[in-house]
């Protein structure tokens, strides 16, 4: 199945934005360890001790309160405290943060070096983050735009302690009212929510009631789908059994993890009012298989950060929803890994970022 709109990105953009984060010899590097020594990071962004701001008479957003802290644990892992309405699905420890470091600077290559796709004025005021984990991209974000306001959302305060000064970041849960003033963002970036958001229209539409008249939503969201040009996955393999096993989880909870598949970020945003001005699909190779060394760069990255922690991607869809022994759940997952180390699949997930703007006046029409 082939029907998608962009190629894999140019290979000069990847091999760049792998030096983000130090890839030397196929390696992700910390930057705390080799980049930044403590003072260079006070230097650069402040003691912002109270970078998570949060206020305790909102609807949606909630101050520090022991209730959040109170993670739950399952299958020996953390997760999400039960305060919120909002049930993600990934846990909040260690191994999980490491991974999305991994898959963040994975797309921030497939993007082309690039933290965002709407076209963006220089002197933009102030921007959402919402779903924003480790904060990564909304401090990349915040540095790009230094005279702009930038706000990260989350339900677990996982986020880098050390950030520039003007960023903050509020515990919220995107699914309920939130608590702005009306058109107050000129941007509302949305990223990697699928399997936790029941009602897209309803989040969208919150977005076009923040935003500025002009302002942009962006909408970042990957298949849970292995793909292959070169031959198909089969059926009852393991890799064919994990996309099934979320779009089972999906049914199940009333959350689809098939929205980068079915045109739902399109047609939501449309719902909402918003016209849109960009969607593109793109490829995100899985491994060393691709011939263009740059490429093949990405695609070890993608690999790493999908393996570093497959355990916790799938204990929970696995054990909670779908009501899976862990025993089970964790031999699927040793299964996928083997069968990409074993196997030359060529495999690749879709990546579909759809950009809407809300118009300038009630009269504008959607194109």
């Amino acid at each position: 199945m082939t029907d998608y709109d962009e190629p894999m990105p140019a290979s000069d953009d990847i091999l760049e934005s792998s030096t983000r984060a130090g890839i030397l010899g196929g390696q992700l590097q910390e930057q705390s360890q080799d980049e930044l020594q403590e003072q260079e990071e006070l230097d650069r962004y402040g003691d912002n001790d109270s970078a998570i701001e949060l206020s305790s008479t909102s609807s949606s957003t909630s101050s520090v309160s022991s209730s959040i802290l109170n993670y739950r644990t399952i299958n020996g892992r953390a997760y999400h405290s039960d305060r919120w309405d909002l049930e993600y699905w990934g846990p909040v420890d260690e191994p999980q943060i490491e991974a999305l470091e991994y898959y963040d600077l994975a797309f921030f290559a497939l993007l082309g070096r690039k933290l965002h796709r709407a076209p963006l004025e220089e002197n933009i005021e102030r921007a959402l983050d919402i779903g924003t984990g480790t904060g990564r991209w909304a401090i990349d974000f915040a540095n790009e735009y230094p005279d702009a306001d930038v706000v990260g959302t989350d339900i677990s305060p996982i986020q880098k302690r050390l950030v520039p000064e003007n960023l903050w970041f509020e515990l919220d849960d995107c699914t309920q009212d939130w608590t702005w003033d009306d058109d107050y963002f000129d941007f509302v970036h949305i990223r990697w929510l699928a399997g936790s958001v029941k009602d897209w229209g309803c989040l969208f539409a919150e977005a076009y009631r923040y935003l500025k008249p002009g302002g942009f939503l962006e909408s970042h969201e990957p298949s849970f789908q292995f793909r292959s040009d070169h031959e198909s996955i089969k059926p009852g393999s393991a890799l064919a059994e994990l996309g099934e096993v979320f779009v089972k989880a999906g049914q199940k909870t009333g959350c689809s993890f098939t929205i980068a598949d079915d045109g739902t970020q399109k047609k939501s945003m449309q719902d909402a009012g918003f016209i849109i001005v960009r969607e593109e699909r793109f490829k995100m190779p899985i491994g060393g298989w691709c011939k263009d060394p740059k490429l093949k760069e990405l695609g070890k990255i993608a690999l790493e950060a999908f393996r570093w922690d497959l355990d916790g991607y799938l204990l929970y869809v696995t054990t909670q929803v779908l009501s899976w022994s862990e025993d089970n759940a964790r031999n699927l997952a040793m299964r996928v890994r083997r069968q990409l180390r074993e196997e030359k699949m060529y495999v690749y997930v879709k990546h579909n970022v759809v950009v809407g703007q809300k118009p300038q006046s009630p009269y504008d029409s959607h194109v």
